[in-house]
């Protein structure tokens, strides 16, 4: 088990936003608590043993934890200098350097864990999403294809890989992932917004209008399905149809 919680999360929505910002609220004081204490505790392992690469790696993640991202990035460099081959360390030191915009330098990090551990997927989702933001969408599809082999249920490396895709113009293959993005994620509005527009880009209109309908059931309050889907309606020529769209825009954007 992975020392300071186990669980890696990748980058991507967030479902239910609701129950999940009720949780956080009930979550956030116990939480940055945890993190406090584990902070001190692994200062004083580290006075006791400044050769302790666990211990600066365990306070990394918990100033990680608390978005203090510059010192988590001192303490997985410490603990890397100390153990090279401390794969988790160059993990976390790579999301520090991507919550600082640092995408290179997150791949760099990311490249030499996936060296250490080729078949972790979420390593290969995080250098993945790091390309994507530089806009490398060949090299980001090449990581979400290899997430999508090693976990195949992993919905969001369908999502990002279709948003690679469509980045691409290749809109035919951005709607297979995201079909399969909705058929593992039917109440998601993203994904039905996505994969309308990239209908849209094909002319395939009717096909849009249905998608973009859908993602107002599950989302009335987003101007910007509205707005697409007036855009649709333009282009079928229902200007009535548009027109009563746009007035929703207009009412969600006052």
């Amino acid at each position: 088990m992975e020392p300071y919680g186990a669980l890696k999360t990748g980058h991507g929505r967030i479902h239910r936003i609701e129950m999940l910002l009720a949780l956080f609220i009930c979550l956030l004081l116990p939480l940055a608590a945890f993190a406090d204490s584990a902070i001190e505790d692994n200062t004083r392992l580290i006075e006791a043993n400044p050769n302790d690469a666990s211990a600066y790696y365990n306070r990394g993640r918990a100033y990680y934890d608390q978005e203090e991202y510059d010192k988590a990035i001192a303490d997985h460099t410490k603990a890397i200098e100390l153990n090279p081959e401390y794969e988790l360390a160059y993990y976390y030191r790579a999301r520090a350097y991507y919550a600082e915009a640092r995408y290179v330098d997150a791949i760099v990090d990311y490249s030499k864990a996936i060296d250490l551990n080729p078949d972790y997927a979420l390593t290969y989702y995080n250098r993945g999403m790091a390309y994507f933001s530089l806009d490398k969408y060949g090299e980001a599809i090449t990581d979400y294809t290899r997430v999508i082999e090693l976990r195949p249920e992993y919905e969001l490396a369908y999502y990002y890989r279709g948003r690679a895709y469509h980045n691409e113009d290749k809109y035919d293959e951005a709607i297979a992932d995201y079909t399969k993005a909705v058929d593992m994620n039917p109440d998601d509005a993203t994904n039905h917004y996505r994969r309308g527009n990239a209908f849209y880009a094909l002319k395939k209109y009717d096909e849009a209008i249905s998608d973009y309908t859908r993602a107002i059931e599950l989302n009335p309050d987003t101007a910007m399905y509205y707005e697409n889907r007036a855009n649709a309606h333009e282009a079928m020529g229902d200007d009535d149809m548009a027109a009563a769209d746009r007035l929703k825009v207009d009412e969600l954007r006052e």
